[in-house]
């Protein structure tokens, strides 16, 4: 089964370049790549296992559904190879559909510089300390991004907001330096109120 799938292994790893330090050895401590004949609606699942106490990742697993991953052409495979490496290492879905962590398959999303800035974060090569200058860029949830000017690095931070009862109503003002203004509201029955998913 490994022979199978080791092309699209290594091609989805060459598609992130020198961003992350992975290998295919056939056997690791840390992480696992298998191959599943369930039924299942997605073409791969990550699932990430961590330390309690430092929080760091201690093993992951990455599970292919052969029935929907082998109707893929060579190009999507690698693309979805390298998504689930993206989560691997921390990286959540994205709205960018060129990007290859946008959360649908597609055989043209591939592994941009927004990906490459991602990930800076997350294998720690953003090493500014103390203050340094930086730009908020919107987006279109309730977080904007604080956008470091010099590596182009980014941490989520919530924006702005204020938050308040009137009559049997909870209101939710965002009001965000990053220049995201929303007006959010639903019927609410008590305090506190559970945020509408």
């Amino acid at each position: 089964m490994r022979n199978a799938y080791l092309a699209y292994v290594n091609a989805g790893i060459a598609l992130w370049g020198s961003s992350i330090s992975c290998t295919e050895g056939g056997s690791s401590s840390m992480g696992t790549i298998k191959a599943s004949g369930a039924t299942s609606d997605a073409t791969a699942i990550t699932t990430i296992y961590w330390n309690e106490t430092t929080k760091h990742i201690s093993s992951w697993v990455i599970t292919i559904y052969s029935s929907n991953f082998d109707n893929n052409v060579p190009a999507g495979k690698n693309r979805t190879i390298a998504h689930e490496l993206g989560h691997v290492y921390g990286l959540g879905h994205f709205t960018n559909s060129n990007q290859i962590m946008y959360p649908n398959y597609s055989v043209t999303k591939n592994v941009t510089t927004y990906d490459k800035m991602g990930m800076k974060v997350m294998v720690h090569e953003h090493t500014h300390s103390g203050s340094y200058p930086t730009s908020l860029e919107k987006t279109t949830g309730l977080n904007h991004r604080v956008r470091c000017n010099t590596c182009k690095s980014y941490r989520w931070q919530t924006c702005s907001h204020q938050e308040y009862h009137a009559g049997a109503r909870h209101y939710y003002d965002i009001y965000c330096s990053c220049g995201n203004v929303q007006h959010l509201s639903w019927a609410c029955s008590g305090n506190p109120c559970v945020f509408p998913q």
